[in-house]
């Protein structure tokens, strides 16, 4: 199992954060109430974040790095 490089626990996964662009019909209705009506969403994965969920420390921005380091391929 990989061990975080910040707090040195085994770790065996991350937790990863992604910024989601979502699409909706905004409206107000006769009583001036707003209306949300959902119609999309999408990922940005240029933004990715992954952080070990024992110390929050964020590890990666990549998410092949990611992987590696999961599989132990990769020495932090």
């Amino acid at each position: 199992m990989p061990v975080c490089p910040k707090c040195g626990k085994e770790i065996g996964h991350l937790m990863g954060y992604a910024r989601v662009w979502q699409e909706y019909k905004f409206s107000i209705d006769e009583e001036s109430n707003e209306q949300h009506e959902f119609v999309d969403s999408t990922m940005d994965g240029d933004n990715d974040e992954f952080e070990c969920p024992e110390c929050a420390m964020l590890l990666f921005r990549c998410e092949e790095k990611a992987k590696e380091f999961l599989r132990g391929e990769l020495d932090e």
